[in-house]
């Protein structure tokens, strides 16, 4: 199971709690108007005192949507195409004038391609068409929309290129087309947008290198670009991206070596760089990530020892080097890691003895020093519990069933014994270790 899938699971996961939680019913809404506009109607009524043309050209836009993406049909078409103002159409938010400032159709059932009338709400700041069926690819006259500050398209059937002029959107401050189908390379012009806080484009089918500009957005602070196909290396100018709590680029084909800059993002709580070709050591650098909470760096090829830095990562929550060619004996110092609730270290090239250190991480619940069994879903539900509720556990009958298909390849060459406080952790590959008890 690819991380697109196991995501798509956590959402479903995310939103199930939500709704118990807030006693959420699930019945939509959608009310016929009452009267239907055609967008050559003369008879145009004005919310406010505002420039007839301007606020009659954003309503024609809302009609030409509405019929090219089968409106007829949306979960929620409340007085769509009637007379009544724009900000009481729903999804639609207008300012003091009357102009289109925020359209949010997320979850609605569009489908279709977006029209390049999209691109005439020119005091269009929010649009959201996430979690749709929407197709084609992304209109370029999006790009007139120059006060956009937010643009979701993602969760849809879009497919190819990112148009590069997305980068002359200046204000953008949060840009996700995350799951789609969109291909072709990652535009440089991306790096343009200095004022841009999220940056989501995971789950596609994007190729080629991953631009050094990307390393001039140093407000992002989430950038997810998962499962796709890109390749080359990890630009070392990711590493100025200080801002950056989340980088995720993991299910692509990336090689050379981790960057030791990485080491610069002291404000990251979850980097993931598994399922890979990355190469060489780990740098040592990484141990000097004093809120790292999640490092994935399995299913690679790097070898050479576990850097015993990373015994100084206090916070780390998951521990996931499995699947890859590290050698030696493992350190000691993993044994400092209190908060560890995951660790994935097996089908290495590993010798020596298990640490006795390791019978005092009282936190621990999931422990692999032998096979490399994994499901990208184990991790990215333990991520998602401890990086937004903390506090919360993972019920034994919900791990057993993400762990239902996990992968097993190759061993480590361990001797000794087993530290006796390790047998109580509850997920482990024990049976395949031929280790007396200590």
């Amino acid at each position: 199971m690819n991380l697109t899938n196991a995501k798509h699971l956590v959402s479903l996961a995310i939103v199930t709690l939500i709704a118990v939680g807030a006693g959420c019913s699930s019945d939509a809404v959608s009310n016929a108007p009452t009267h239907v506009l055609k967008p050559s109607d003369s008879d145009f009524r004005k919310p406010t005192t505002d420039s007839p043309t301007d606020t009659q050209s954003d309503r024609a836009a809302l009609i030409v949507l509405y019929n090219q993406t089968n409106g007829d049909n949306w979960i929620d078409a409340t007085n769509w195409l009637s007379v009544a103002p724009l900000n009481e159409w729903y999804g639609v938010t207008t300012d003091d004038q009357g102009r289109v400032v925020r359209l949010d159709l997320t979850s609605n059932d569009l489908e279709g391609a977006i029209p390049p009338e999209i691109g005439t709400l020119s005091e269009l700041t929010r649009l959201r068409l996430s979690d749709n069926q929407l197709t084609g690819e992304i209109n370029t006259n999006i790009s007139n929309l120059i006060e956009l500050t937010h643009l979701n398209l993602s969760y849809n059937q879009l497919f190819g290129e990112i148009p590069s002029q997305l980068g002359d959107l200046s204000n953008l401050e949060d840009l996700r087309l995350s799951d789609n189908q969109l291909s072709g390379p990652l535009p440089n012009e991306l790096g343009k947008l200095s004022n841009l806080g999220e940056l989501m484009l995971g789950g596609n089918r994007l190729n080629g290198p991953i631009p050094p500009e990307f390393g001039n957005l140093t407000e992002v602070d989430e950038l997810h670009l998962y499962d796709n196909s890109l390749d080359g290396e990890i630009p070392p100018s990711l590493g100025k991206m200080e801002r950056l709590e989340f980088l995720y680029l993991g299910g692509n084909r990336l090689t050379g070596e981790i960057p030791p800059e990485l080491g610069r993002l002291t404000n990251l709580a979850s980097l993931q760089l598994s399922e890979n070709q990355l190469q060489g050591e780990i740098p040592s650098e990484i141990g000097g990530l004093e809120n790292l909470k999640i490092l994935e760096l399995n299913g690679n090829q790097l070898s050479g020892k576990i850097p015993a830095e990373l015994g100084n990562l206090s916070n780390l929550v998951l521990l996931e080097l499995g699947g890859n060619q590290l050698s030696g004996e493992i350190p000691p110092e993993l044994g400092n890691l209190e908060n560890l609730f995951g660790l994935w270290i097996g089908a290495n090239q590993l010798i020596g003895e298990v640490p006795i250190t390791l019978g005092e991480l009282q936190n621990l619940q999931l422990l692999y020093l032998f096979e490399y069994r994994y499901n990208a879903n184990v991790p990215d539900v333990v991520e998602t519990i401890y990086l937004y509720w903390p506090g919360a556990s993972l019920t034994e009958s919900g791990l057993e069933v993400l762990d239902s298909a996990s992968q097993i390849k190759g061993s480590n060459n361990l001797t000794g014994c087993l530290p006796a406080p390790l047998v109580s952790v509850p997920w482990n590959d024990f049976d395949t270790l031929d280790l007396p008890r200590c």
